[in-house]
C-alpha cells in the first residue's frame, strides 16, 4: 500500500507567505487525498464604510473627438 499523497512544506509556505504579503489571513488549511489542499481565508473588515471607500475611485473620461 503507498503511502497518501501529501503537500510539500514549500507550496504550503509559499502560498501563506504570499497571503501575508497581501494582508490575507489564513483561517484553515484543509489537505486533500491527492495532495492538493485548500486554504480557508477570514472574511475582510472593511476600514472605511463603501460610501468613503467609493470616493477615492477617481474616473477619467478619454478626450473628446472633435
Amino acid at each position: 500500500m503507498m503511502p497518501a499523497a501529501r503537500p510539500s512544506q514549500a507550496a504550503v509556505s509559499n502560498v501563506l507567505s504570499a497571503m501575508a504579503e497581501h494582508g490575507i489571513v489564513a483561517q484553515s488549511i484543509q489537505i486533500d487525498a491527492d495532495g492538493g489542499f485548500v486554504v480557508q481565508i477570514s472574511t475582510p473588515v472593511l476600514t472605511a464604510p463603501v460610501s468613503v471607500a467609493a470616493q477615492t475611485v477617481v474616473e477619467e473620461q478619454p478626450p473628446a473627438y472633435e
